[in-house]
């Protein structure tokens, strides 16, 4: 009981969904490119040995027909397989009985004329090479690949048994051949279920990478990078843009220290995705705040000021956030930039007035070129 749970992964192994379609994927193209090369070479063997003939007798007729249906079998598995890779989705179950239909095809066809060979007290060369073929690129789930192989074997020494009971066949060697190849399907499978979890571990991380490269390390929101690769998609679309900064971000910095600064600018990038849902959310810079709404029906703020509070062990922080908006349509990148150039003098104009010792400030905010 031991020994078969230490081994139950082996013929029983966790899949996950990507990697299970990466296999399949290669299952297709493996009988694409095996079916192929078999039609050819089965069919230039069938050219030399007709040349080869002065005379068609009954037995090289046999002969043949079972080349002419290994032919006819590889040109018909070569055509359904390149039918599935050209489709976008096609269901494991399908390609798994695809493979199944394939494997069992090809191996009575190998039974078939093994026994043929067999007797004539020819040895059965044809049955051996199908099995080594199934081993080299069939990808079927240990326990299909077992069951399938185990009745190949076990139908051809049957076969074999009901001539002359087998007597020319070694069992034990038969039964090795037998167990080397459903080793060796097995084998070839986790090998490939090995590759292709490492690759979609790899394209994993290489999108969560490339993720985090787009996102601003401090707020969560995306970075300038992200806007610059963006800006591409945005164009000819009717969007809304909307420069928000946050008002003496430097003295709140220098009275609170950094640490409060910091949980202020995350607090601000998620009001921002409650105040503008649906849109894009970028840091431009520093305490400035960039977003793009695409949808024009979205109910969005409409204010050019926004305030919330912010607690500091004994006070609370009045959090104000200045405001400038423009709408436009732009059709390529300096329209885009004049786009946030305008949203950006909005935003001045909100800062004079923000501003204002008659409001409650005391600076005015460079006006920025």
């Amino acid at each position: 009981m031991n020994f078969l749970m230490k081994y139950k992964h082996y013929f029983f192994p966790e899949v996950s969904e990507q990697a299970e379609k990466d296999m399949d994927k290669e299952a297709v193209k493996n009988i694409y490119y095996v079916c192929f090369a078999i039609a050819v070479l089965e069919s230039l063997s069938l050219v030399c040995f007709v040349i080869s003939k002065r005379s068609i007798d009954a037995a090289s007729y046999v002969s043949i027909r079972g080349v002419a249906f290994c032919i006819a079998a590889c040109v018909v598995g070569h055509m359904a397989a390149r039918i599935m890779l050209e489709r976008e989705y096609l269901s494991h179950t399908a390609i798994v009985i695809f493979e199944v239909v394939y494997y069992i095809s090809f191996s009575v066809w190998g039974i078939v004329i093994s026994y043929r060979h067999y007797s004539y007290g020819e040895q059965m060369l044809t049955f051996f090479t199908v099995q080594l073929l199934m081993v080299c690129f069939i990808l079927l789930h240990p326990i299909i690949s077992t069951v399938l192989m185990a009745t190949a074997y076990i139908s051809l020494y049957v076969a074999a048994y009901s001539f002359d009971t087998a007597a020319r066949i070694h069992p034990i060697n038969y039964l090795l051949f037998m167990m080397v190849s459903i080793v060796g399907m097995i084998v070839r499978y986790h090998l490939q279920l090995r590759t292709s979890q490492r690759q979609v571990s790899l394209e994993e991380g290489n999108i969560e990478l490339g993720l985090m490269t787009r996102l601003d390390g401090l707020t969560g929101i995306y970075n300038r990078r992200a806007l610059d690769e963006d800006i591409d998609i945005l164009l000819g679309k009717s969007i809304k843009a909307f420069m928000i900064d946050i008002n003496y971000f430097k003295e709140i910095n220098d009275n609170h220290g950094h640490l409060i600064g910091d949980d202020i600018l995350r607090e601000t990038g998620e009001r921002l995705k409650r105040l503008y849902p649906e849109c894009r959310y970028y840091r431009y810079g520093g305490d400035e705040f960039l977003v793009i709404c695409e949808n024009e029906d979205v109910d969005v703020f409409s204010g050019d000021t926004y305030s919330f509070r912010w607690p500091d062990r004994n006070t609370t922080i009045e959090v104000m956030l200045s405001i400038g908006r423009a709408v436009g349509k732009p059709e390529d990148k300096e329209g885009f930039f004049a786009l946030i150039t305008a949203a950006d003098g909005m935003l001045y104009k909100t800062k004079v007035r923000t501003h204002d010792p008659n409001n409650g400030g005391h600076e005015r905010r460079a006006r920025r070129e």
